[in-house]
């Protein structure tokens, strides 16, 4: 490490180096992405580099995690504690590009979902961590459903992959026609596919 730059442990210097990538990804696109332009960027050897992420799939894999993981964490405190169809609002809208901070992790997830259908390893990281998501939020419904909120007769893993796939399509909309869905049509269109799919009956 060149002479002057503070020695991080391995954990914190993988995450410097994602960072890195996010922000290359942020500002230039996945394609110009390359672990030389990471690299230059820190001011570290290639070789270095690479002692944490052997290859760029290496390092797309953990990129995701970092964005992705602590959403799903959010989901998974919350999902235990949902009483109403406004808590299950209020998971959606954590995970919706509300801000500047979530419309820029939305913007590196959909680079690597793209990138993802090449790889893989990415693609398998992808499916787990989606996976997870419908299972979290199936939970969710399935409390709901105990407390007489959704009609028992829905099927907790259909409603759950629809309502991801909502979110999903929602926030892929606001990434790419950027000024097209302000905070306040987000929130009303959530809550139009909550009330519509999930409240009751279910005939």
């Amino acid at each position: 490490m060149p002479r002057g730059r503070p020695r991080l442990d391995h954990d914190a210097m993988r995450i410097e180096i994602a960072e890195s990538a996010c922000d290359t990804i942020r500002k230039h696109g996945l394609p110009n992405l390359t672990l030389k332009g990471v690299a230059q960027q820190l001011g570290v050897s290639i070789g270095l580099l690479q002692h944490y992420f052997p290859s760029k799939q290496d390092l797309m894999v953990f990129v995701e995690a970092m964005v992705a993981d602590p959403w799903l964490e959010q989901v998974l405190e919350k999902s235990a504690k949902v009483q109403t169809l406004d808590d299950l609002q209020e998971i959606c809208e954590v995970l919706l590009p509300f801000d500047k901070e979530t419309y820029e992790k939305w913007l590196i997830v959909f680079a690597y979902n793209g990138q993802a259908i090449g790889s893989k390893q990415s693609y398998k990281a992808h499916v787990k961590r989606y996976t997870r998501g419908v299972e979290l939020f199936a939970t969710a419904i399935t409390n709901l459903q105990k407390r007489g909120v959704i009609d028992k007769k829905a099927d907790p893993d259909i409603e759950a992959f629809g309502l991801v796939a909502m979110m999903e399509g929602l926030a892929g909309q606001v990434v790419f026609s950027r000024e097209g869905y302000k905070v306040p049509l987000q929130r009303e269109l959530m809550k139009r596919y909550i009330v519509t799919s999930l409240g009751k009956p279910l005939k």
